[in-house]
């Protein structure tokens, strides 16, 4: 028996409301994963601000920002990227403190049915099963 028909046999038991649950989990994870990739890509322009500054306007997205910012020293533009970077820090540890909350009330949710279920067929089979 291996993985895949042990997940479908194990999805064919859950409930449709949980089903649900299980694609809106599991699209929560896809949010994070990009957000963790959109944090690891700005560490690079982060640190090249600090180390060099001078390099910083080669990333086409800061060099935009600056000129937004209507910035022409790349040490000035230290603040607001430490600023950005750690809005985007904060934004993706809130994005998986909800995805560690959503899975765990998921799983949780999961093995309150299949008790729930255990426990039914136990109480109530039929009359001749116990003669």
């Amino acid at each position: 028996v291996g993985i895949l028909e042990l997940t479908l046999r194990f999805w064919r038991h859950l409930r449709s409301r949980r089903k649900k649950q299980v694609v809106v989990v599991s699209l929560i994870m896809l949010v994070s994963a990009f957000a963790e990739v959109l944090t690891l890509g700005a560490v690079l322009p982060f640190i090249t601000v600090l180390v060099q500054p001078e390099r910083v306007f080669r990333y086409g997205l800061i060099a935009d920002l600056a000129q937004l910012l209507n910035v022409n020293r790349a040490e000035d533009l230290v603040f607001p990227l430490a600023c950005l970077f750690v809005v985007g820090a904060l934004l993706s540890a809130a994005v998986r403190l909800v995805v560690v909350w959503s899975t765990t009330r998921l799983a949780v949710a999961i093995g309150a049915d299949l008790c729930a279920d255990a426990y039914e067929r136990t109480l109530y089979p039929p009359y001749l099963k116990h003669v």
